[in-house]
């Protein structure tokens, strides 16, 4: 039993521009294909399923005039006016750019890129401009006169003074862009703000700062066991983002011959915690020495030495031998010590 398809007759047939003029063949899924004449006069085979969808309605002859007709995916400016120049009619298109011939208000015709002028890039021909900038301020530039440099495009060039009191010159077009605004010491000025914190990275107020940051957090610091080990820490307000900048402000400089110093020795590094501090103060302040408390005063055994006008190895003797505070600190020089229990 043949269950091979009938095959409708399509000679004669029209379908767009092309003509069936006979069968050519079937393929192994019964499609079956025709020659067909273009108005043309080109002729071609195609799929009857193509002919019945409309979407082959020519040897492609229609495609290439569609083609030719359409100008490109861009706007119409016929007639419209960019600064000196009126667009005449559309001249071609180029790296998927469309270009326009345009004519000048100096009467000059030239081929000028649409999306330029759309843009504002491009005002005029290249013909002189008549504005005078000379006295006028863009920006840090003062212009101070037009100056005697050309190009190739007929572009004016104008001198100018700078507010950092660089001169040079500048193209009238970047003015008016804003494309140029100083001499590049602007961009300059930005460029190292972006990569500079707060300037003072050498400056011996910052190693200090950093030198306590390290001791109280980097476990690689050779003090840190001192330190960080013992739970001494850096408060919120000197730490993160800001720090060296709010720890500046609440220490100022660095007075000379002082450092940084904590006033109670547990305690963290914060404002109100620290000081700047001699190197006597600070050895006074250490949390090895042997600390005294007399008549509601605390300090140790070296300052008091100094207040009562003795060495500190005789109170340290009077330490040793068990003398009670008063004794140590009110029996003179030279006086034996009452002994306990002995009447004279």
């Amino acid at each position: 039993m043949n269950n091979k398809p009938r095959r409708k007759n399509r000679v004669g047939e029209k379908f767009g521009r092309l003509t069936v003029i006979e069968f050519s063949h079937a393929n192994a899924r019964y499609v079956t294909f025709w020659r067909c004449k273009c108005d043309c006069g080109n002729e071609v085979v195609v799929a009857v399923s193509s002919l019945v969808s409309s979407n082959t309605v020519s040897c492609g002859c229609y495609g290439r005039e569609k083609r030719k007709e359409k100008k490109g995916p861009f706007k119409d400016i016929v007639g419209q006016r960019f600064g000196k120049l009126v667009v005449l009619s559309f001249s071609y298109t180029k790296n998927k750019k469309s270009y326009w011939l345009c004519k000048c208000d100096c009467g000059n015709e030239k081929i000028i890129n649409g999306d330029s002028m759309q843009r504002g890039g491009t005002r005029s021909c290249g013909c002189p401009e008549e504005k005078d900038y000379t006295g006028k301020r863009f920006e840090r530039l003062l212009i101070t006169g037009k100056s005697s440099r050309t190009d190739n495009y007929g572009h004016i060039y104008w001198d100018y003074l700078c507010d950092c009191g660089n001169t040079g010159v500048v193209r009238g077009a970047d003015l008016r862009a804003k494309t140029t605004i100083s001499c590049g010491c602007y961009n300059r000025e930005i460029l190292t703000k972006s990569v500079t914190s707060h300037g003072r990275s050498y400056d011996t107020i910052y190693l200090l700062y950093r030198s306590m940051l390290e001791r109280c957090n980097s476990i690689t610091s050779h003090a840190y066991a001192n330190y960080g080990g013992r739970g001494i820490t850096v408060c919120d307000r000197w730490s993160g983002e800001g720090g060296f900048e709010n720890f500046y402000e609440d220490m100022g400089e660095r007075p000379e011959g002082k450092s940084l110093d904590r006033i109670d020795n547990s305690g963290p590094y914060s404002p109100e915690n620290c000081r700047w501090a001699t190197s006597k103060e600070q050895s006074r302040n250490m949390r090895t020495n042997h600390l005294i408390t007399y008549n509601g005063k605390t300090q140790c055994v070296t300052a008091w030495a100094e207040d009562i006008g003795v060495k500190p190895p005789l109170l340290f003797s009077r330490i040793r031998l068990g003398w009670s505070i008063e004794e140590m600190l009110t029996i003179p020089v030279g006086q034996k010590r009452k002994k306990i229990g002995v009447v004279s």
